[in-house]
């Protein structure tokens, strides 16, 4: 995968692991995300309207590399006797 907008490979562990938060849910690197007040806007109005989805299914989030993904935890099942 390459960043939208310089780009560069992603690099696992590293500044260049690149989430989906440009326009349209295009792949970014944090500094491409940060890189200017606008960019960094923009990309923290998607991450939130991708939290804002994952909150409508739980209250539980995960931060994937996919962004927030709701964890669903489903009721236990009665013990038999």
């Amino acid at each position: 995968m390459k960043c939208y907008k310089c780009g560069k490979d992603e690099v696992k562990g590293t500044r260049k692991e690149l989430r989906p938060y440009g326009p349209g849910g295009q792949n970014t690197c944090f500094e491409c995300a940060t890189a200017d007040p606008e960019t960094e806007k923009a990309c923290g109005d998607e991450f939130q309207k991708r939290l804002n989805e994952a909150l409508k299914s739980s209250k539980l989030i995960l931060l994937d590399d996919d962004g927030p993904v709701p964890i669903v935890i489903l009721p236990r099942e009665k013990k038999r006797q």
